[in-house]
């Protein structure tokens, strides 16, 4: 939560929702994207699994950020 906080003044969005779910997508385009691609290219995963972890990453991070912006409430 406290990654939230610090800079959820210049999170852009008219309200907490929309900054909460693009908190998310930030944190899935900063965090999954690149563990991804490195999974995908120094690990012999299916290129399946890696697909899924992704997808998976895109959604669960958004509902996160969300859930962290209505506990915090501003």
């Amino acid at each position: 939560m406290l990654v939230y906080v610090l800079p959820h003044k210049g999170i852009p969005g008219k309200n907490k929702t929309v900054k909460g779910l693009i908190f998310g997508l930030c944190v899935w385009a900063v965090g999954i994207l690149p563990g991804m691609f490195a999974a995908y290219t120094f690990m012999p995963v299916a290129t399946g699994v890696i697909i899924y972890w992704t997808i998976l990453g895109l959604v669960e991070l958004p509902v996160k950020g969300l859930i962290v912006a209505l506990i915090y409430g501003e």
